[in-house]
Order: structure tokens, then C-alpha cells, then sequence
């Protein structure tokens, strides 16, 4: 592929930073934000396009604060900044996920991030699309297992195929950054168009499909 670099995702971000919509444009910002930390002045001269001068004094702002996320790598921007852990079986639709059932004391999510890992395999080994997800963010920041970028990329891969959105989205940053996975943005385009398909707004506004209110 050839690469989607600033070139290709800032103007996706400039059409966010310009939108009608208040949660659009915060959204814009930390992106802005988390790329201007990993790409630094090359940034720039892509804001010109933002047509509101206070937003423009917004971003500047933001950026002479260090903006106010951690420093993500491009466009993992646009992922969840803290991936919150789904229960499997109880994946609300947006929101904080819900304290799975409590059927019995083996049943429940063990607070030991090492117990997490062998509770999420267990029940990602027998086909629980939320717990391959949570299993792909353990191996993704090596929480309570040795950081693997091709585990979490197969597990994640696994959620993907089963239709978890967040999964789908997920992939798709390893596709681009080639992170456990050979490079390929074709793949990851493919796999943030189904993920926004489901109304994943990560995915969407990464391809410029925020909607406008």
C-alpha cells in the first residue's frame, strides 16, 4: 500500500476540527494532539485548513500544553486511550461495561492481572469474542503477560472474525502499523470500514465518516 500517513489522515482530522459538532472537534483535538507528539512540527502546516479561528487558538493551546492524552503512535490516536475490559457475555452498547454475571466464584474475573490473562484464555479458547479482545489488550500492553504483538494481533484477529467491532478496529492499527502483522492498509481500511459499518466512532472518524449534527 502506499502508506496512510499524515498526508492521508490529517485531512480527515482538519474536516473533524471544522465540524458543527463540539464532540467532532474535541475528538480532532486529541488526535491532533497525539499525532503532533509522535510527528511533531510536520503537523502544522495542515492546520491551516481549520477554517475557525478559535479553534485554531484551541489546538495552539492544546499543543503548547503537550496536549492533556499520553503521546499514542499515529493512527492508534484514534484507539480507545485506556481499552476498558469487556465481561464477556456483557458488551453494552457504549458506556462502562457491566459487572459480569455472577454465577459462581470461578466464574468471576479474578483482580490479579496474571489471573486475568489465564480467565480470559479459557474462556477466548472456547469462542467468547470478549475475551479474545480482552486477551489481545493483555498481550497489546503486556498486562500480566509478556508484551506479544502477534498474539494480540491473532486474538484480536479471532474477536474480528466473530464481528466484535472493537476488535475489527483494532486489527485495523495493526494492519496499518504493521504491528504483528505484515503491513497492509488495504486489510486495515477493510477491517475500520466493517468496524464503523457497526457504528464504531473510532473507525468512523479515522475514515471521515463522522456524523454531523
Amino acid at each position: 500500500g502506499t502508506g496512510l500517513g499524515l498526508e492521508a489522515v490529517m485531512p480527515l482530522v482538519v474536516i473533524g476540527l471544522n465540524s458543527s459538532n463540539a464532540d467532532t472537534r474535541n475528538k480532532g483535538m486529541d488526535i491532533v494532539a497525539q499525532l503532533h507528539a509522535v510527528h511533531g512540527r510536520k503537523v502544522d502546516p495542515f492546520l491551516k485548513g481549520v477554517t475557525s479561528e478559535a479553534t485554531k487558538k484551541l489546538v495552539k493551546e492544546r499543543l503548547a500544553d503537550g496536549g492533556t492524552a499520553p503521546p499514542k503512535p499515529a493512527p492508534a490516536a484514534a484507539k480507545k486511550p485506556a481499552p476498558v475490559a469487556k465481561p464477556p457475555g456483557a458488551k453494552p452498547a457504549g458506556g462502562p461495561a457491566k459487572a459480569a454475571p455472577a454465577k459462581a466464584n470461578a466464574d468471576q474475573e479474578p483482580e490479579d492481572e496474571a489471573d486475568k490473562v489465564g480467565w480470559y484464555r479459557k474462556k477466548a479458547e472456547g469462542g467468547d469474542a470478549d475475551a479474545q479482545y480482552n486477551l489481545a489488550i493483555c498481550y497489546e500492553e503486556g498486562k500480566g503477560v509478556g508484551k506479544d504483538e502477534a498474539e494480540a494481533a491473532r486474538w484480536f484477529g479471532r474477536a474480528a472474525e466473530q464481528g466484535d467491532a472493537d476488535a475489527q478496529f483494532s486489527l485495523g492499527v495493526c494492519y496499518h502499523e504493521g504491528k504483528g502483522l505484515p503491513k497492509d492498509d488495504g486489510k486495515a481500511i477493510e477491517l475500520w470500514t466493517k468496524a464503523a459499518q457497526q457504528g464504531n466512532e473510532d473507525a468512523k472518524f479515522i475514515l471521515g465518516m463522522s456524523e454531523e449534527s
